[in-house]
C-alpha cells in the first residue's frame, strides 16, 4: 500500500507541474499512468499471497519507472536556480534543455566578467516558467529573452534593452532604470496577459525610458491597470494597436493614456479612458468620450467623435 501511494504521489505531483504550465500531451501522459496506479491500488484488495505482493511491487516499480522516464524526456525541471558567478553559470549550463520548462524560479546576477554567450545560451534554453524571473547584468552586453513564453513576475535590470518577443502572459513586469540612457528597445510584441508594468522609480504604471526607440506592445489588447504612461525618445516607433479599455465581461475599464515622444499614435477602440500627448506628432483618435489633452509636439491631430479636447 505505500509503494502504491508513493507512485501516485509522484504522478499526482507529476501532473500538476505539467497543467500549470498547460502541457496537454504530457498532462494526458501522466493521466494514464495515474490510472494504472489506481489500478494497482485497487487490487490491493484481498491480496493475502507474497507472490501476488510482489507481481503488485514490480507494476508499481514500473510505473514509477514511467513516471520518471517521462519527465526526463519532457525537459521539466523543478528546482529555482540561481546564477551569480561563473561556476553557478556553469553548473546551470550543465542542466541542458531541462530547462526548457522551469516549474521554479530563476535568479540571475551577472558581471562583465562572466561568458555573455554562455548567459545568452543558457537564457535561451527556458522557454516557459512557473516562478518569478530576476535578472540583473552589469554587463555591457544585452541578453534578450527571446525564446521565454510565459513566467510570474519579471524584474529586470541591464543595459542595451528588454526584449521578449515570445512572451505571452505573466504577473507584474518591472523594468529598471538604472541604465535608462543605454535603453533603446522595449519589446513586447506577442504579450497579451500582463498584470502591471512598472518602470522603478517612476510613480505612474508603464513602459518610460526617454532614450527608445522602440516599443513594442503588438498583442496588448487590455491593460489591467487604471493608468499607462509611455515615455520614449522622440519620433520613437510604438506599436500598441490594440489596446481597448472594454474588460472581458464587455465592461468599460478607463485606462488612461499619457504619451510622450512617439510618432504616432492611433486608438479606435479606447472609447471611456482619458488620454495625454506630448510631443507625439501624429495622433488620430476617435469614439472616445474621455478627456483628451493635447500638449506641445502634436503636429497633425485627427479627432472623431470625441467629447472633450483640451489644447
Amino acid at each position: 500500500g505505500t509503494a502504491a501511494t508513493a507512485a501516485g504521489t509522484s504522478a499526482d505531483a507529476a501532473t500538476a507541474a505539467a497543467n500549470a504550465i498547460d502541457l496537454t500531451g504530457l498532462a494526458a501522459s501522466l493521466a494514464t499512468l495515474e490510472a494504472e496506479v489506481d489500478a494497482v491500488q485497487a487490487s490491493l484488495v484481498g491480496v493475502s499471497t507474497a507472490t501476488a505482493v510482489a507481481a503488485l511491487q514490480a507494476e508499481i516499480d514500473a510505473i514509477e519507472a514511467d513516471v520518471d522516464e517521462l519527465l526526463e524526456t519532457s525537459n521539466i525541471y523543478s528546482t529555482a536556480i540561481s546564477v551569480t558567478s561563473a561556476s553557478t553559470l556553469e553548473a546551470a549550463l550543465a542542466l541542458g534543455n531541462k530547462l526548457n520548462i522551469l516549474n521554479a524560479a530563476a535568479t540571475f546576477t551577472i558581471s562583465a566578467a562572466m561568458d555573455q554567450t554562455d548567459v545568452q545560451t543558457l537564457v535561451n534554453r527556458i522557454h516557459t516558467m512557473t516562478g518569478n524571473l530576476i535578472f540583473n547584468s552589469s554587463s555591457t552586453t544585452e541578453t534578450t529573452f527571446n525564446n521565454l513564453t510565459s513566467a510570474e513576475d519579471i524584474t529586470i535590470n541591464q543595459k542595451g534593452g528588454y526584449q521578449f518577443q515570445t512572451l505571452t502572459s505573466a504577473a507584474a513586469i518591472t523594468l529598471n532604470d538604472q541604465y535608462e540612457a543605454n535603453i533603446t528597445n522595449v519589446d513586447f510584441r506577442a504579450l497579451s496577459t500582463v498584470t502591471s508594468f512598472t518602470t522603478s522609480g517612476e510613480s505612474d504604471a508603464g513602459i518610460q525610458f526617454d532614450q527608445a526607440t522602440e516599443v513594442h506592445l503588438d498583442a496588448l489588447a487590455r491593460y489591467p491597470g487604471s493608468q499607462l504612461t509611455i515615455i520614449t525618445k522622440k519620433d520613437a516607433a510604438l506599436t500598441m494597436g490594440i489596446l481597448d479599455d472594454k474588460n472581458t465581461l464587455d465592461v468599460y475599464e478607463a485606462t488612461n493614456v499619457t504619451l510622450t515622444g512617439p510618432e504616432d499614435f492611433t486608438s479606435t477602440l479606447l472609447e471611456d479612458s482619458t488620454m495625454t500627448f506630448t510631443n507625439v506628432e501624429n495622433v488620430t483618435v476617435s469614439d472616445n468620450r474621455g478627456a483628451i489633452t493635447i500638449n506641445a509636439g502634436v503636429e497633425v491631430l485627427s479627432l472623431t467623435d470625441v467629447v472633450e479636447v483640451t489644447v
